[in-house]
């Protein structure tokens, strides 16, 4: 900017818009144009028609649907998890109702007592399901291990029929055992093609 005591031939016009600058900088708005714009501002913001009769419900009501809808959730899963408990045959009690019942020999319900008889039958079948794949993993070690025969004598008297069963083997990935007993196949029957 230009210092006041500048003699070059612009200074003093560059005054003159400086005081000029300085008399605007002091300008406000009338009162009455301000109280006008601030009501037309008010006016366009205020709600109307169905938003202004629902605008102070909104939130409430929507609380209201939400825990509504949460209650419906909760109360279809617990009904699904009622329908996937198994039936159990009215003509027989579980050892917990027995127990129930005690000296007086009516029955009490537990409810608890579905549940854990499902449970001790889960067990059982897990249990039956973890001495089969030992089994079925004892096996396929012994058949890995050895070449003994997998397909039964009576399916080696065919050779279509021992085809079948070695494909078998080969869709359970039992590969090694498949090839012992297409080895073998062919060592029976050396004019019999696979027809893979």
């Amino acid at each position: 900017m230009n210092n006041e005591f500048d003699n070059t031939p612009g200074a003093r016009d560059d005054r003159s818009i400086r005081d000029g600058y300085r008399s605007v900088a002091t300008e406000s708005t009338p009162p009455e144009l301000d109280r006008r714009v601030l009501e037309q501002a008010r006016d366009a913001a205020r709600p109307t028609g169905m938003r202004a009769f629902f605008g102070s419900w909104q939130r409430p009501l929507a609380f209201a649907a939400t825990v509504g809808l949460s209650l419906a959730i909760l109360l279809e899963i617990n009904e699904e998890s009622m329908r996937n408990l198994p039936a159990t045959d009215a003509a027989t009690t579980s050892p917990v109702e027995e127990h129930a019942a005690g000296a007086t020999g009516t029955v009490e319900v537990d409810p608890f007592a579905a549940e854990a008889d499902a449970a001790a039958r889960r067990m059982q079948d897990l249990e039956a399901a973890a001495g089969t794949a030992l089994q079925r993993s004892t096996d396929e070690e012994r058949f890995a291990t050895d070449d003994a025969a997998v397909c039964d004598t009576e399916v080696t008297g065919d050779p279509d029929l021992w085809w079948r069963c070695i494909d078998a083997l080969f869709e359970a990935e039992r590969t090694a055992a498949a090839e012992a007993e297409l080895v073998r196949l062919l060592a029976a029957f050396p004019d019999f093609s696979p027809p893979r």
